[in-house]
This record gives structure tokens, C-alpha cells and sequence, in this order.
């Protein structure tokens, strides 16, 4: 037997694969890899002067103003309001029967209408399909895209 790195001072082979007790662990082996690591060594790894300098004034960010967004809550507020509005009314068997007729037989105009004797104070707009319908609150005074916030409802009526 010739000498090699991969024997024991006394030219013994080192065990390859050593007996394992536990047969689900036979591919793991004993003897050290440096092919296998599970990091970089340490001269292979990104050294600190590779690494962006920190700057704790790179990101500047507006101070926090709260108004807008307090008044969206409580816009959104009156706005879920309305929708349980809403909602009272169309849990009335008789209005759902006639949202409903109305919906089937494509009668846009008709429903709006229907929605308007609820009387309420926000704006909704009225979408239907064969199996449901989406109610889209928004407050009055304000225009498309400029709304604050919008409240959408939507139902399911046939499966």
C-alpha cells in the first residue's frame, strides 16, 4: 500500500465509509470536507471596506402630518354607517326582490333609482352580474379619484 493523505500514520486507508448505526444516515460521512462547507471562508467573504458606508442621513422622510388621514377615518366611519344603511334595507324582502327583478332584466337606471329612496347621504354607485351585486360608497361633494376613501360592498345573490 502506498502512502497517501487519506491514511493513517501507520499507512493504514482511513474508513471511507464507516459502519453507520443509523441506515437512514449512511450518506452522511465522518470525515471532514472542506468542499462541503455551509458558509464561505472567512477570506472569501465580502470584506467591511466592500460594503457601503452607513449613512444615517440617506433617507429623509416628511414629518408625520395626521390630519389627512384622521379625516379619512372618520370619513370611512360615516361611510360604514351608511353602508349598514344600506344593508337594513336590503335585508327588507320586498326591496331585495325588487333590486333583484330589476338587476335581471338589466335595468341600471331603475336600480339607482331604487337605491336613491333609501335616502342616503353618500353617494353609491351600483354594479350586477348574473350571480351578485357590488355597492361602491363615496362621499358626497367629492369627485372621482379625489375621494378619500371608498367603502365596497359585494354580494353574492344566485350560486
Amino acid at each position: 500500500m502506498y502512502p497517501s493523505i487519506f491514511s493513517y500514520p501507520n499507512n493504514q486507508p482511513l474508513p471511507i465509509d464507516p459502519p453507520c448505526r443509523y441506515p437512514h444516515m449512511a450518506h452522511y460521512r465522518s470525515i471532514y470536507n472542506p468542499n462541503t462547507l455551509p458558509y464561505l471562508p472567512v477570506d472569501k467573504q465580502a470584506s467591511p471596506k466592500h460594503q457601503p458606508p452607513f449613512d444615517p442621513f440617506r433617507q429623509q422622510y416628511p414629518p408625520v402630518d395626521i390630519k389627512v388621514f384622521t379625516e379619512s377615518i372618520h370619513t370611512f366611519q360615516f361611510l360604514m354607517q351608511q353602508g349598514g344603511i344600506l344593508l337594513g334595507k336590503l335585508s327588507n324582502p320586498d326591496f331585495s326582490y325588487k333590486l333583484m327583478e330589476l338587476a335581471q332584466r338589466g335595468k341600471q337606471r331603475e336600480v339607482d333609482a331604487l337605491i336613491q329612496t333609501i335616502g342616503l347621504q353618500v353617494r353609491v354607485s351600483t354594479a350586477f352580474t348574473p350571480t351578485g351585486v357590488i355597492f361602491t360608497i363615496r362621499p358626497k361633494g367629492q369627485q372621482d379619484g379625489q375621494d378619500c376613501c371608498t367603502l365596497t360592498v359585494a354580494m353574492k345573490w344566485e350560486k
